[in-house]
């Protein structure tokens, strides 16, 4: 049983903004991500842990914001605590700092995070879409985050729509 401690991030690092893009699939069900995140680095640390579940990391950079990459030492991700602890072989000063992942998901069908949906459009065809439910802490299913509601940051939003998968007609 994991801690009711360990589902809580600290507060030596916090997001500042996301620039978040998302491309569902809806013929598999899944969808595809990238985020890059400004960090606020109030104590030096070795050590980044953020939210994230039932997501796959594909690719993970550290950078402080001067261009300087920090090497990764290792990437764990903890499926009961519902987090990701990204080990740094350097210490990351205090200040502005950029973590970059790009990563894979599924849009399940439990109302929870990035989900798909399904509707019977006018000809009676059963036709899907994606959604979001994010309260309260559903959107670490969605993108790797800090998904505590007192944790603030801005956003902007991206979301890739393949081509030939909506018909305003059909809605």
């Amino acid at each position: 049983m994991v801690s009711p401690t360990a589902y809580r991030l600290s507060r030596s690092i916090l997001p500042d903004h996301y620039e978040l893009t998302l491309e569902p699939d809806l013929r598999n069900f899944t969808f595809e991500g990238e985020i890059s995140i400004t960090l606020d680095v109030f104590q030096p640390t070795n050590l980044i842990k953020l939210h994230a579940t039932e997501l796959e990391v594909t690719q993970l950079d550290v950078s402080i914001f001067d261009g300087t990459q920090i090497d990764v030492k290792s990437v764990n991700v903890n499926e009961d605590a519902e987090n990701i602890e990204i080990e740094l072989i350097e210490t990351l000063p205090v200040g502005k700092a950029n973590l970059h992942i790009i990563f894979t998901g599924i849009l399940n069908d439990q109302l929870r995070g990035f989900y798909r949906s399904r509707y019977e459009n006018t000809q009676g065809e059963t036709k899907f879409l994606a959604a979001t439910q994010f309260e309260a802490t559903d959107a670490r299913r969605a993108f790797p985050c800090w998904d505590e509601p007192n944790i603030k940051a801005t956003y902007k939003l991206t979301v890739i729509i393949p081509s030939g998968l909506i018909s305003l007609s059909n809605m």
